[in-house]
């Protein structure tokens, strides 16, 4: 991955910088404050997912609301950028842009970056992008992440990788092996045996099943041949049995039909004594029914007469009771009364009058001003009012209640004050004393007492007027005055629609009767037993036979009888052995038909189901044996095997190559660390003269020793170091590190914290020198950040283009101006 600009928005006291590191080697120059550690923060951000205490931390405190956001123009070694990826800082949304495809999900771009970048972002920080303070830490403790990358790097090389190849030929073994719609080459082998396999066991099954079918072929004709002859023998016995049954059914229908004739006859003799005896009980009930008839008109005169009586008595109370109605309800409209209400309100004004009264006396100034020998004239003002002048007779005094007063006569001046203002409370009982009086005036009484006496007389009228209209209300119950009336009249229609003749009344008129309501129901009783007699007459009167068909019946009864005679004839001459025909002859013979009928029946069936098996076995026949030759059969199976042999052992070459390649990559994986520590102690001993030129690492990739150059043989742990020697030790190991992914074909880019600053002219030359060396074909970017701006300058003009030298200071756009640049710029002026 190559890195060619930077754009930052909004992160910590960074408005807005554009940096360009297109160049092999940038140098981003700035004074201690200007953002570098912002920009190599928001670097590593963008480009893994960090704890959100890190993407907290780069929000600028002067704009909030603004979250950071982060633009990286990558490449994955082009001259130019083809990916572009946005990223706001503070949570995992992001873009990532590559040709025509944009990836926008939450998270996506993340791991985009990291199927760029197998590596995490804590890895990272210690072998490729780290802190100057950090650095050290990876002599101690190597990433365990970058032994994979380092190991995957090394086992790759320029070359194809062998995993790929390695999963190549997984692909294949499982495309040989694969199954479903699409099998592979061994899959189809396989199957193409197993199938070659059923064929030719099942054309042998064919062969046999052949032989069987024409062995039950045969069987299945003779069975059909003996049921066709079985058949025929019962199809003989049943026609026999039906001559013989219907011999039988005409002789004793005939003879049944005689003796109903016979019986009809004899009937027909008896008729008229049965028509006279159901005629005396027609005439017998009819009498029964004029009798109630009778009875029934007098108890319905009666029953309306009471009736009528009732009505007339409710009508004449009902009557009364409305006009008393419209009486008091007259005399209630006559004059204004007050209701309930108005004396609730005259109370309720009492009560005010007298409670402001009571008020008035209790806390008011009582006054009595008189004179005692002659008419004496002052002038008086009450409760702060404008004063008047009264006139004082001897002998009268004038009195009040107040809050306060004043009197004036001649120079004299007198003022006296209550407790309290009492005008309010004189104002309050003038106001009950006026809707008092306008309440009176309302209902003309003359008092207070008037009005309640009106009051009284309206309730008593109200009451008797409430209880008249009960009594009429009880009285029509739920008719009306006018549907009394009309029920009167409709008595009186039915009482003159129904009279009673004096033969009624003369015959029952001092008899105990039953209700009219009974009366009616025993006459409607008695009417039907009329009916069902009359019908019961007319019904034998309609039997009776005329002298046609009295003729007629005699005639049909001697054919009957002839052909009755005929039929057991036929019946002996068909069959003389059997016994007379009878009904339990009759009866046996259906059972003995219906037995030889469901014998034909069951041999119909057995016969058609022969015969269809037959057809069946016939067609069995025509499609029965082997589709194909057997020697056909078995010489594509012979093929077949030959051509799984040989995919078997494809299949074996290509595991056995797998496992060469696996050896293979074990064995490269274990010289990771001995080359790993190779090029670290040739990058030592070129960035301290040869001083130190021998490195060791333990298993997990962390330095072990570190040997002294030349002939000595001294070895030195890492924590026995000086602090400048573990880091001259830590940045060989992070070039060699950078540089073996470099070489893997992946251009790499390192970012360095002002690695160079802490050491001594002679170190930081020999450092200077193997970076230029490590730019010069391409693979390897270098990014450094450094507070010393004329180091900076001074290294760019003595290498020239590879080295470019970025102010950040003037690239940037801050919220305000760093406190390190106020601190040049006053320096600056003082000088």
């Amino acid at each position: 991955m190559r890195i060619h600009r930077v754009e930052l928005e909004h992160v910590r006291q960074i408005k807005q910088v554009t940096l360009d590191f297109s160049h092999p080697l940038s140098i981003v120059a700035g004074r201690n404050g200007t953002g570098k550690t912002a920009i190599q923060e928001a670097i590593l951000t963008a480009m893994f997912d960090r704890r959100k205490e890190d993407r907290d931390s780069l929000v600028s405190r002067f704009d909030p609301d603004s979250p950071p956001t982060a633009t990286l123009h990558l490449s994955r070694g082009e001259p130019e950028p083809t990916i572009h990826l946005h990223r706001t800082l503070t949570d995992k949304s992001g873009e990532w842009v590559e040709g025509s495809s944009r990836i926008k999900a939450k998270g996506e771009a993340l791991k985009k970056v990291q199927e760029s970048l197998p590596m995490s972002a804590d890895a990272a920080a210690l072998l490729l992008w780290g802190r100057q303070n950090d650095l050290a830490a990876v002599v101690q403790q190597f990433p365990p992440d970058g032994h994979s990358l380092l190991t995957a790097a090394t086992i790759q090389g320029t070359g194809p990788d062998p995993k790929e190849v390695m999963k190549a030929l997984e692909d294949q073994i499982k495309e040989s092996k694969r199954t479903g719609q699409r099998p592979g080459a061994l899959t189809r082998a396989q199957q193409r045996v197993q199938s070659l396999d059923t064929e030719l066991r099942e054309a042998r099954d064919a062969l046999t099943q052949l032989e069987q079918f024409q062995e039950q072929y045969r069987d299945a004709r003779a069975g059909r041949e003996r049921l066709g002859r079985e058949r025929q023998q019962a199809e003989q016995e049943v026609r026999r049995l039906e001559r013989l049954q219907g011999l039988a059914e005409a002789w004793l229908t005939a003879q049944d039909e005689a003796d109903r004739l016979q019986k009809q006859a004899e009937q027909w003799e008896g008729l008229d004594d049965e028509i006279r005896r159901q005629q005396r009980a027609v005439t017998g009930v009819r009498e029964e029914l004029d009798r109630l008839q009778s009875q029934y008109r007098v108890a319905l005169d009666a029953s309306l007469a009471d009736g009528i009586e009732r009505l007339l008595v409710r009508l004449r109370l009902a009557d009364k009771a409305d006009a008393d109605c419209r009486r008091l309800r007259q005399e209630l409209q006559s004059r204004p009364r007050p209701e309930p209400r108005d004396e609730k309100l005259l109370q309720q004004f009492q009560n005010q009058r007298n409670d402001t009264v009571n008020r008035l006396d209790a806390t008011g100034l009582r006054f009595e001003i008189s004179a005692a020998t002659r008419t004496a004239r002052v002038e008086l003002s009450e409760d702060n009012a404008p004063a008047r002048e009264i006139a004082l007779e001897p002998g009268r005094v004038h009195e009040g209640i107040v809050g306060s007063v004043v009197i004036r006569l001649d120079d004299v001046r007198v003022v006296a004050r209550g407790k309290e203002d009492v005008s309010s409370l004189k104002r309050a009982a003038q106001r009950a004393e006026r809707e008092i009086a306008a309440l009176l005036a309302r209902f003309n009484a003359a008092d207070e007492d008037a009005l309640r006496q009106l009051a009284d007389e309206r309730k008593r009228i109200a009451d008797e007027l409430a209880a008249a209209e009960t009594e009429r209300a009880r009285q029509l119950r739920d008719d009306t005055l006018e549907s009394l009336r009309a029920e009167v009249e409709t008595l009186r229609k039915r009482r003159e629609a129904s009279p009673v003749t004096p033969e009624d009344r003369e015959a029952w008129g001092r008899t105990v009767l039953a209700t009219e309501a009974q009366l009616n129901t025993q006459r409607q009783v008695k009417q039907a037993e009329v009916d069902k007699e009359a019908k019961s007459l007319k019904q034998l009167e309609n039997r009776r036979p005329t002298e046609t068909q009295q003729g007629q019946l005699h005639t049909a009864l001697g054919q009957r009888r002839a052909a009755a005679a005929a039929a057991r004839e036929a019946f002996v001459h068909e069959s003389p052995q059997s016994p007379p025909p009878s009904k339990e002859l009759r009866d046996a013979m259906r059972a003995e038909l219906a037995r030889a009928r469901g014998r034909l029946n069951e041999l119909t069936n057995q016969f058609h189901a022969a015969d269809k098996q037959v057809d069946r076995l016939s067609a069995d026949l025509k499609h029965a044996g082997p589709k194909r030759s057997l020697g056909s059969v078995e010489a594509d199976l012979d093929d077949a095997r030959a051509e799984l042999r040989r995919e078997e052992v494809l299949q074996k070459a290509r595991d056995l190559l797998k496992e060469r390649i696996r050896e293979k990559i074990q064995e490269m994986s274990e010289s990771v660390p001995r080359e790993l520590a190779a090029r670290i102690g040739a990058n030592l001993a070129r960035l301290t003269g040869g001083a130190y030129a021998k490195v060791s690492l333990n298993e997990a990739f962390a330095v072990d020793r570190v040997g002294e150059g030349g002939d000595r043989a001294e070895h030195w742990q890492p924590h026995q170091l000086s602090a400048g020697e573990q880091a001259l030790t830590a940045l060989g190991m992070k070039i060699a590190v950078a540089r073996a992914l470099a070489e893997s074909g992946n251009p790499v880019f390192v970012l360095l914290d002002d690695s160079l600053v802490s050491l001594d002219p002679q170190h930081r030359a020999a450092t200077e020198s193997l970076l230029v060396d490590l730019i010069a074909d391409g693979r390897l970017q270098v990014i450094l950040l450094t507070c010393h701006a004329d180091w900076a300058s001074d290294w760019q003009k003595r290498c020239g283009e590879p080295v470019h030298v970025i102010d950040l200071a003037a690239e940037a756009e801050y919220y305000r101006t760093p406190p390190a640049l106020d601190f040049v710029l006053r320096n600056t002026s003082a000088v």
